[in-house]
């Protein structure tokens, strides 16, 4: 019998589809070579392990790039400096550290001809990480190092040096209860601390960048986070003493913002740069605000285009500014480093990306060249001699001609990963209901050729290996298309005090109200009655809490490896969840999830353990749940439910396509992937076959 299908649905389908891809592509302005200036060379350094470029500093005869590097040195991780002539040839590179981390983000040059490094060091001072300052001479050789610090973890950001030969550094000073303050540390030529100043305002406040401002005083960068409140960018200003003078907190849009970079202009005012989570123009970016001497807020802008664009420096250029850093809005798969130009007032004059074709890169801009260009460093590690490597790029000088003085505000430039979760988007829900909607003409089809499916599927073995292929690609197929579409939010983890079992109040609060919204999620996918107790109960406990467990195993191992990491409710996935449970029958997002920062600047081996953690969990509670079954009766039922569902999350988490875990370890050595992968997901289907 013919069926007679209207086109009308599927043009209506396709009319709606293409319009959400062709508005979703980045209007990016054309490239003009009267604005920006071409690429002179790009290059990356380092070995088999993770190397990572952060800064960089002009040199009379080329460019002193500092980073951090496991494939050399003395430790985990050891700071890399290398001396780059003007093509971006390495002339030397040195290693500076001990048996522990030690980690240099900043470097800037000495009044008396020499350099400052600051960052951070767990191999000396007193106790956790400690503020560290390395002072070194033209040819790398270590002068003097000096760290700062308590018991707990500190960190150095920013340095400023001073017409005195003494150096002011900013970064955070953590107290005994886990929260961080601003830091402003004055010392002499030799690294000797001659004052030093905390100052308080949220409860975890990061300095990132500081200069020396003209009346003699300094201004710091930074951002400012306390529970309950959306990170505010902020800076302080003091006198030549650290004597508090103003502070201010500056967010767009009521949303997470953060500064990193700092430059005091010619009318004696600020320009602040940072970026927003306001997604005013896409998802994450660019922000950009002009305060006056005393702080007054004069402007406030954001740029970006469809999709995340991080910023992290700001430069007067000119007669107006540039920022630069990476963005994912010009590639729907790669990072690009981009270059944006304004006007005075902050307003968007154009915009361009650099990078290597096919090529991914994290790089942020360090420095304006004395020709006029700029110098681009950062990280990839999809191109060079191994994981991660230093990116340097050298745009060549610009016919825009520059002031004669501008001072560049130099940051770390960390990456907010988060670690679970599938993003998913409207764009994803309406590809899932198109799947579906085929899905169910198929169905129909193979109905009216009577019972010959019906028949097959009752067949064990074919059963299982249908439910799994489906499974597989109703999951993976769309996480592949979304993930890499589409990044719907961007969260920061912030260090909070332990209350319990090394988790804060907030954790605590994530874990139960996770359960509770995942366990109902679950419910109404099975179609399960919401108003039976025991369901709640069994449902909430198995689908809800055990299941969080997952995520926490990555919280764990990525603070092991000293990673800001916290389990946070996410409200986007908690929509999500419902609604695809509620449409589809399957939750495709959770209401908390683990969020990393600088999971990208792990080496691969790191982040294979962090990702492979959570799968390890999933298939350890699934065989413990598993041990249940041969009791029978309700244990039999919270067995194969536990058991069902936890290997199941394993084995989908485990498939090696991003953004899923077993990507990662994947990417890093496909033998052990294979070896855990493969193993459970003939356990899954056994146990979907011969366990009734």
């Amino acid at each position: 019998m013919a069926c007679a299908v209207s086109l009308k649905p599927v043009a209506l389908v396709l009319i709606v589809f293409l319009a959400n891809v062709i508005f979703s592509l980045p209007a990016i302005a054309a490239d003009s070579n009267d604005t920006f200036p071409p690429v002179e060379w790009q290059t990356t350094y380092g070995g088999a392990y993770s190397d990572v470029g952060y800064s960089a500093v002009p040199v009379p005869d080329g460019y002193l790039v500092v980073g951090v590097t496991k494939s050399y040195g003395n430790g985990s991780y050891d700071t890399w400096l290398l001396k780059l002539d003007n093509a971006g040839n390495v002339l030397w590179n040195r290693t500076y550290g001990g048996t522990g981390g030690d980690w240099c983000y900043g470097i800037m040059p000495a009044s008396d001809g020499n350099y400052v490094m600051v960052g951070a060091t767990n191999s000396w001072g007193a106790g956790g990480f400690d503020i560290w300052l390395v002072k070194v001479n033209g040819d790398g050789d270590q002068i003097w190092s000096k760290t700062f610090g308590g018991p707990n973890g500190d960190a150095g950001f920013g340095v400023a040096p001073l017409a005195d030969g003494g150096f002011a550094v900013t970064g955070y000073w953590s107290q005994n209860s886990g929260l961080t303050d601003f830091a402003l540390i004055r010392t002499d030529r030799d690294g000797e601390v001659l004052w030093d100043h905390f100052y308080n305002y949220g409860d975890q406040d990061w300095g990132k960048a500081i200069v020396a401002a003209r009346d003699g005083g300094f201004a710091i960068a930074g951002w400012t986070s306390t529970p309950g409140r959306n990170a505010q960018a902020y800076i302080i200003k003091t006198d030549g003493n650290g004597n508090l003078q103003w502070q201010r907190a500056y967010h767009y849009d009521s949303s997470d913002t953060y500064g990193y970079g700092i430059v005091q202009v010619e009318d004696d005012g600020y320009i602040f740069g940072g970026y927003t989570a306001a997604g005013e123009n896409g998802g994450v970016d660019v922000y950009a605000i002009k305060v006056d001497r005393d702080g007054h807020w004069l402007w406030e802008k954001t740029t970006g285009l469809a999709k995340d664009d991080y910023g992290f420096n700001a430069i007067s250029y000119g007669d107006g500014y540039v920022f630069g850093g990476y963005s994912s809005s010009f590639d729907p798969v790669l990072w690009k480093p981009y270059l944006a130009r304004t006007d005075r007032d902050g307003n968007l004059i154009d915009y361009r990306s650099y990078g290597p074709e096919n090529v991914s890169v994290k790089a942020g801009l360090s420095i304006k060249t004395a020709d006029g260009g700029f110098l681009f460093v950062g990280n990839t590690n999809e191109y060079g001699s191994g994981k991660d490597d230093v990116f340097v790029m050298k745009l060549g000088g610009s016919p825009v001609a520059p002031p004669a003085e501008d001072i560049v505000a130099k940051a770390a430039v960390p990456v907010a990963a988060v670690a679970a979760g599938t993003g998913i988007s409207f764009l994803g829900l309406f590809l899932g209901r198109i799947f579906d909607t085929l899905s169910g003409f198929f169905n129909k089809l193979w109905d009216s050729l009577g019972d010959f499916w019906d028949s097959i599927m009752k067949i064990p073995a074919v059963n299982a290996v249908y439910k799994l292929i489906y499974g597989f690609f109703n999951t993976n197929l769309r996480s592949v298309v979304i993930g890499r579409m589409n990044k719907i939010t961007v969260a920061t983890a912030t260090e909070r005090v332990p209350l319990l079992a090394g988790l804060s109040g907030a954790e605590l609060v994530a874990i139960a109200l996770s359960a509770v919204l995942f366990g109902l999620a679950y419910l109404i996918a099975k179609r399960i009655d919401l108003f039976q107790l025991d369901n709640l109960i069994l449902y909430i406990f198995i689908a809800g809490f055990v299941m969080s467990l997952h995520d926490l195993a990555h919280r764990y191992y990525a603070r092991k490896y000293q990673s800001v990491a916290e389990y946070k409710v996410w409200g986007f996935g908690t929509v999500i969840a419902f609604l695809t449970a509620f449409f589809f029958g399957v939750t495709y997002a959770v209401p908390a999830r683990t969020v990393i920062n600088g999971a990208s600047k792990m080496g691969l081996k790191e982040q294979a353990i962090v990702f492979l953690s959570g799968p390890m969990i999933s298939a350890i509670l699934a065989l413990a749940f598993l041990l249940l079954v041969p009791f029978g009766g309700l244990l039999k039922t919270i067995g194969l439910l536990g058991g069902s569902m936890n290997l199941l999350s394993a084995v989908y988490s485990l498939t090696p396509f991003q953004p899923m875990d077993g990507n990662k370890v994947y990417r890093w050595k496909k033998g052990i992937w294979a070896a855990v992968f493969v193993p459970l997901l003939l356990l899954y289907l056994g146990i979907t076959i011969f366990v009734q």
